[in-house]
C-alpha cells in the first residue's frame, strides 16, 4: 500500500516544476513532463470515478509498455485503485489463479497483446 503522503508528495512536483521531464519513452524518444502526467493521471482517475470504481478496488491489467500504460497507473494510483500487472508469457491457467486470490472488480487488457 503506498502511503497518503506519497501521493501527496508526488502531485506537488507537477506544481513546482511542471515542465521537468517525468519520462522518457525508449522506443519513441517521446518526452512526458510532469504537467502531463498530471493532466492525463487525473483524467483517467475521473474516468475510473464515473465508470464506478472507488477506491480500494482491484484491476488486474495486461497492458503493452506504453505512454497510455504509465497515465493509467498513475490514474489508478490518484484514485486509490489497486493495479495488478500480469504478463503477456503467463497462461491462462496462471492469470486464472490471480484473479482467484486477489478477486479483482475488473481485468483490462490490450488490444494488440494475447496470453499464451
Amino acid at each position: 500500500m503506498i502511503l497518503p503522503n506519497a501521493i501527496t508528495t508526488l502531485k506537488q512536483i507537477p506544481k513546482k516544476n511542471p515542465n521537468r521531464v517525468f519520462l522518457i519513452d525508449s522506443n519513441t524518444g517521446e518526452k512526458i513532463q510532469y504537467n502531463a502526467l498530471e493532466q492525463n493521471a487525473n483524467g483517467i482517475a475521473t474516468l475510473l470515478k464515473n465508470f464506478g470504481f472507488k477506491k480500494g478496488d482491484r484491476i488486474i491489467v495486461l497492458l503493452d509498455n506504453s505512454i497510455s500504460t504509465v497515465y493509467f497507473y498513475f490514474g489508478c494510483l490518484y484514485s486509490g485503485i489497486s493495479v495488478v500487472p500480469v504478463n503477456s508469457v503467463m497462461t491462462h491457467d496462471e492469470i486464472n489463479h490471480i484473479i482467484k486470490i486477489i478477486y479483482p472488480l475488473n481485468f483490462l487488457q490490450c488490444n494488440n497483446i494475447s496470453v499464451k
